[in-house]
């Protein structure tokens, strides 16, 4: 049987959205009415205002930004007074409009994925948000952005609305003039909320957003006033039904919107009474909060108007609601993300009990049978199919699977299961996936509303959700619910056991919870949607029975983490505490849009050790607060229960997986045009801090921010440690080797002590590079130039954040000592230690300045230049030395292996300096890997001479591996100095706990890699060691044998790897150039036979 509305049929529409709300739909009013003011503020936006601000800014998007018809421009953005601005010039540029509403948990992935899915080629953005914008874009590839308001001096300068509303362009004007048009043209994408499946992009036409702002128009009230009533967004504008709302019905009746500077919820109800409200828009979980609250001291007499959609709502849940706020029929709506309006409340005849309105203008309907697909009669229950007489529904953007729920008739498949009567009237019991079969037969599917209506009525249940878990074996669902407690009742299994007699008493037959009650403190949610796939996912069928997840465990929302004194816990703190409880899952987001893979991808399920997420973990900005994280306590008595340390990790709470990252096409820099004027992402301007907004590696979590912050604006006003005139002069002597007229030594300590800076132990340092700049410079026939690991190397990266005691207790590994101390009782990081690095620092150079001072006086001063250099890791530490463009903490600084993820933080950091820059690299770099960051940190191929490429390698991989990377930094036209690091890629351990190298592995890397380089056309410009003039025992002349553990730590004090002793690095010389002596002897004799 075919539903037809019973409404009259509007006219279709020949015009687009915009001049139809502000010319020909558009009751008369001033245009100096303000539609928009915003609650704590004097910011108004008059209707005058708002259409002249929007035509300037489409123009200026389509004479500066090259937009035009069709194309899709993202709005990312906190609700403002620009906001509408915004919404309106994308339409009255011809543009297609795709929002994203600002929710709790959204992250950079959820941007990107809705970025990806939309082929967006513009975004406008603000402040709150410009952090989660800028990452999602270095994931999948540079738009232009433009932020809604100016923002402070943390982030580049994008171009903001105000300054674009001064310019003066010229450009055409869009006006669609015909109904086919207006069909056709797409205003808006709108994806799908996910929380059922997989996101889609969902394609609204001009006409049929038009459509759907008259027949909701047809169900505001009567006694509506447009001179005295105020409307509220109690969600984020992003949303669609907003637009339709409050960017649409608004301007239609010349009503004013307040925006809220966040989400209306039931604690912060007086801005009703504040601003004397008379329409709010009731969400499914803002209504499951109002219904118990506590409102009796509130003033909701103004109210005219409740609307909710977005979920089925049972009718005891919808009269509670009403009752709390003043008295007032919470009108329903019904409609999909793909059909937006299908049926609504408009009348008496249309608000009966359970029903969510009649069927809109222009709508028909069919309802089938879920078993057997035959269509059915009035008061049948079945899935209901809807399409538009008036505007056919346009389907999903490039997605064909997805539109054939589209069916040959243009009917559309909602996925609800309902009725509609005789008179048209539509009554929704549930989501066919939500639809459970809980036995054998025809007839044995039940709904999830009447278990939630029934779990509502109790007096402990603030609100319920019932989800079915499927048991694979039989293809029977469990109905299971997930209930929020009232405050004052336990989370107890007696409280379940009351809760599931009461529900045993008021449902018979089929309708139980098989599958247990859980308790909760908060859903998760997508949009303002339930997330049902999150919660289903939280249980499993084992054998036929309903179990959890893991064994022996609970769910725990945390909602707030403070210690003894009340404190909020710091990141350190949180994990101590997950360890200590055995934490075995966290309950995270999966990519939208992009599948992921159990093993490997970032879904909250299972997990590999940590190590594989180290190196992509979100900005600090970015990172959910500890309030937010969810995540699951198992049983410590449970020896079953998997490792904390091995299934967390330190990172894994805000990391992307690797897999997942690479998912997304990627745009080379190269191929980048769009202008941001005149200006891509990866050329924006830099500065000392703009690497905060990157993703960052090794980073240091300490117990408080703040004093870091303020050690850092101590460090920046003290002196620099070195000048800018030498940091040029090295910069000089660093790109002459490149050129293959100088040689670089490069030695020091791995990491070194304070307690080291002494006069006699610095004087061993130098004086060792001295003997072997002499060595170099005599065997070579090239002028060296000396680069001491020192004054500055107290900043180390390692495999793993934490490091587990012999007891199991959990404690900081050492980062070096600007971080931490070597003893366990100092493991805590401290700021206040960078400023003890500062001037040990300076004292260190202080030494060496008086040892050349010495040298001067007694006519042995080296003829070899020396300077200093680290590894540039601590980059709060390395910006807060930073003035301009130098970094003057050291002459010389690198990016090492674990850090030069080319879109993290160090990267970005290092790009805009001046100083010669090293980047280590290992065996399993790839070319293409290389090569892009030699790029990104290089202006020119000139200036790419001023950058070591620093090779790690170990001996055994340098045949394999080095060729391809030599090869392919030569093909890009590059020309770095290649300097070898024989010593890190030759680290073996004795005895399951010590370190040490072995003398013929450094010496084979350091000439091979000679030999190799050679092969290729290239040159081995430098050597890399770590070394000590001291007497030392770390490092070994043959391969130790058990037990010789004992010989190395007669004399062994690095704090961390292993170094050469001065006469083993002077060896390491010595057998470095009698191989170049022979090879190139062995050349000339070839070349004259």
């Amino acid at each position: 049987m075919l539903f037809q509305s019973r409404l009259p049929k509007l006219a279709i529409p020949n015009t687009d959205v915009f001049h139809y709300l502000f010319h020909q739909g558009r009751r008369s009013y001033s245009r100096e009415r303000i539609l928009y003011r915003v609650d704590g503020s004097d910011e108004t936006l008059t209707l005058a205002q708002l259409e002249e601000r929007s035509e300037k800014l489409a123009k200026v998007l389509i004479a500066s930004y090259s937009i035009k018809p069709g194309d899709v421009i993202t709005i990312l953005a906190t609700d403002s007074i620009n906001f509408p601005i915004a919404f309106f010039a994308i339409l009255a540029a011809g543009a297609t409009v795709s929002l994203i509403p600002i929710q709790k948990d959204l992250g950079y992935l959820d941007v990107a994925g809705r970025l990806v899915q939309s082929g967006s080629r513009l975004i406008f953005t603000d402040q709150a948000l410009l952090s989660i914008a800028e990452t999602a874009l270095a994931i999948i590839g540079v738009i232009p952005v433009i932020t809604l308001e100016e923002v402070d001096s943390r982030f580049p300068r994008y171009p903001h609305l105000d300054v674009l509303l001064k310019q003066e362009v010229g450009a055409p004007r869009f006006h669609l003039n015909s109904v086919s048009d207006s069909r056709k043209h797409i205003a808006f994408i709108n994806s799908t909320s996910g929380s059922t499946g997989k996101m889609k992009s969902v394609l609204t036409s001009h006409a049929h957003f038009i459509a759907v702002m008259d027949a909701t128009r047809a169900t505001v009230p009567e006694n509506t006033n447009p001179e005295e009533d105020v409307w509220t967004s109690t969600i984020s504008l992003g949303y669609y039904i907003c637009g339709k709302l409050f960017m649409g019905l608004n301007i239609l009746l010349g009503i004013p919107v307040v925006l809220l500077k966040k989400p209306l919820d039931h604690i912060s109800l007086d801005v009703i009474t504040q601003h004397k409200i008379t329409f709010l828009f009731i969400t499914p979980t803002l209504a499951a909060q109002i219904a118990k609250a506590d409102t009796t001291n509130q003033d909701f007499s103004s109210i005219k108007w409740l609307l909710s959609a977005g979920a089925p709502m049972h009718e005891k849940l919808r009269c509670s609601v009403s009752q709390q706020l003043n008295g007032k029929h919470l009108t329903l709506e019904w409609g999909t993300t793909e059909t937006m309006l299908l049926a609504i409340q408009v009348d008496e005849q249309t608000c009966v009990p359970g029903s969510s309105g009649t069927l809109t203008n222009g709508i028909e309907a069919k309802v089938i049978d879920t078993e057997t697909g035959e269509e059915l009669g009035p008061g049948e229950e079945g899935e209901i199919l809807v399409r538009n007489s008036l505007c056919p529904f346009v389907g999903y953007k490039d997605n064909d699977e997805a539109n054939k729920d589209f069916d040959s008739e243009g009917f559309f498949h909602t996925g609800d299961v309902g009725y509609l009567d005789s008179t048209c009237n539509v009554f929704i019991k549930d989501r066919l996936k939500e639809l459970l079969r809980v036995g054998e037969g025809y007839g044995s599917r039940i709904s999830t509303s009447d278990l939630e209506s029934a779990l509502f009525d109790h007096p402990a249940v603030a609100s319920a959700v019932v989800v079915g878990i499927r048991d694979e074996s039989t293809q029977i669902y469990h109905p299971t619910a997930f209930v929020i407690l009232q405050p004052g009742y336990d989370a107890s299994s007696e409280t379940a056991k009351e809760i599931e007699r009461h529900t045993t008493r008021e449902l018979t037959g089929l309708k139980q919870l098989s599958g247990g009650i859980y308790f909760v403190i908060k859903y998760p949610t997508v949009g303002f949607k339930i997330n049902r796939g999150k919660l289903k996912s939280l249980i499993h069928i084992e054998e036929g029975q309903v179990k959890t997840s893991m064994t022996h465990t609970r769910l725990l929302e945390v909602t707030a983490l403070r210690d003894t004194e009340g404190a909020p816990l710091e990141f350190h703190q949180l994990w101590e505490l997950v360890h200590s409880l055995h934490v075995s899952h966290i309950v995270s987001e999966q990519l939208p849009g992009v599948e992921g893979k159990d093993d490997d991808s970032y879904t909250g399920a299972k997990y590999k050790r940590a190590s594989l997420y180290r190196n992509y973990i979100a900005p600090p900005a970015m990172r959910p607060p500890l309030s937010t994280t969810r995540i699951i306590i198992g049983d410590p008595s449970n020896p079953g229960q998997p490792d904390a340390e091995t299934i967390l990790g330190y990172e894994l709470c805000y990391c992307i997986a690797v897999s997942t990252l690479q998912q997304y096409p990627r745009r080379d820099v190269d191929e980048v045009v769009e202008p941001i004027n005149g200006r891509i992402l990866y050329n924006m301007p830099w500065d000392r801090k703009s690497w905060s907004q990157r993703i960052p590696a090794q980073e240091i979590q300490y117990p408080d921010p703040l004093a870091l912050e303020s050690v850092c604006q101590t460090l920046h006003s003290l002196p620099p440690l070195i000048e800018a005139g030498e940091i040029e002069r090295a910069r000089n002597l660093v790109i002459e080797a490149a050129s293959g007229k100088a040689f670089l030594i490069q030695g020091g300590d791995c990491s070194e002590r304070f307690d080291d800076v002494k006069s006699d132990i610095i004087r061993q340092k130098v004086m060792l590079l001295r003997e072997q700049s002499t060595r170099l410079s005599k065997g070579l026939g090239l002028p060296v130039v000396q680069f001491g690991r020192i004054a500055g190397q107290y900043a180390k990266p390692r495999s793993s954040p934490f490091e587990s005691l012999p007891d199991g207790t959990l404690i900081h590994a050492f980062r070096g000592e600007n971080v931490n101390g070597f003893s366990l009782h100092q493991r805590l990081p401290d700021p206040q230690r960078l400023l003890f690095g500062y001037f040990y620092a300076a004292a260190a150079l202080n030494s060496i300045g008086h040892l050349e001072k010495e040298e001067r006086r007694k006519s042995t001063i080296s003829s070899f230049p020396f300077f200093t250099a680290h590894e540039a890791l601590h980059l709060p530490y390395e910006s807060a030395l930073t003035h301009e463009d130098y970094n003057h903490s050291a002459a010389f600084v690198w990016v090492g292996e674990r850090t030069r993820q080319l879109e993290g933080a160090h990267i970005e950091y290092l790009r805009g300096l001046r100083n010669p820059i090293g980047v280590k690299i290992g065996p399993t770099t790839q070319p293409e890997e290389l090569v892009a960051v030699l790029n990104r940190l290089s202006l020119n191929k000139w200036d790419s001479k001023r950058i070591a490429i620093i090779t790690r390698l170990g001996s055994k991989n340098v045949v394999d591996a080095l060729p391809r990377l030599a090869q392919a930094v030569r093909d890009s036209g590059l020309s770095p100095v290649w300097v070898c690091d024989p010593c890190h890629g030759n680290t073996v351990v004795v005895g399951g706990a010590v370190k040490t190298r072995v003398l013929k592995d450094i010496i084979d890397e350091a000439t091979l890699s000679y030999a190799v380089l050679r092969e290729t056309g290239c040159f081995l410009g430098g050597l890399h060691l770590e070394q000590t003039g001291e007497a030392v025992s770390e490092c070994v002349d043959r391969y130790p044998a058990p037990g010789d553990e004992g010989l190395l730590m007669e004399n062994y004090n690095s704090l961390c790897d292993p170094r050469l002793s001065g006469e083993q690095a002077l060896r390491v010389i010595d057998s470095f150039l009698a191989f170049v002596e022979a090879l190139e002897d062995k050349n000339v004799v070839a070349k004259t036979s």
